[in-house]
């Protein structure tokens, strides 16, 4: 049948229907395959190609004796310098070959220069903050000596003409006086006698009953 159909589809489509009259309902599969037996003579007769093999995508290279002798010498003596590096500086094969870390522990004169420079700072830092710290405690120190002075100093003065009695000191400072009327008289200073008058004139300072004694007296009490 196939010789007498030269078509392949052909003689698989009569192939199936001469399985199915002979009894196959189902499952019927046909391969017809064409063979030109002319071009499989011909490629049958053709010489195979042969192929250099492939190495790493590189070509060989020829190496004579006397340049691997060399090469291998001068790979010797590399692997020989490492270890001969870290003899000398007493280090491990694979510490010698590495530079020091300049910014890590002991890494060299500028590391020791940073430090000392870190050193100097916080030192003068630190004076500083001693010398602030002491001008501090000697102005709060003042400050509460003179309060406390201000504070139990009276004198007599002069306001608006009459003997007066003051409480603090008799200055100012930047326009601030440093003392407050504690009392006041009718007394005119003109009236007072002489030895007295110098006295409330100078500004004599007193505690509160002495200072209020002179006032009396000035007036001519007792």
């Amino acid at each position: 049948m196939l010789k007498a159909v030269d078509d392949p589809a052909r003689a698989a489509r009569q192939l199936v229907r001469e399985a199915k009259n002979a009894g196959g309902h189902d499952n019927v599969t046909v391969v017809v395959l064409h063979v030109d037996e002319a071009a499989l003579g011909d490629a049958n007769e053709t010489p195979t190609e042969e192929h250099e093999p492939v190495t790493g995508g590189r070509p060989p290279v020829a190496v004579d004796e006397e340049t691997s002798e060399s090469t291998d010498a001068a790979v010797a003596e590399a692997e020989r310098e490492p270890d001969a590096a870290a003899a000398e500086t007493g280090q491990e094969p694979d510490e010698a070959g590495q530079e020091p870390d300049e910014g890590g522990a002991g890494g060299g004169p500028a590391a020791a220069e940073l430090e000392a420079v870190d050193s100097v700072t916080a030192r003068r830092s630190r004076r500083r903050l001693v010398i602030v710290l002491a001008v501090v405690a000697v102005l709060v120190i003042v400050l509460v000596v003179g309060a406390v002075a201000v504070d139990s100093v009276y004198y007599v003065g002069v306001d608006a003409g009459t003997v007066s009695v003051y409480h603090g000191l008799p200055w100012s400072i930047g326009g601030v006086k440093l003392a407050s009327l504690y009392m006041k008289t009718t007394y005119p200073i003109d009236a007072v006698a002489s030895p007295w008058r110098e006295r409330i004139q100078n500004h004599d300072l007193h505690r509160k009953d002495a200072a209020l004694q002179l006032a009396r007296r000035a007036q001519g009490l007792p």
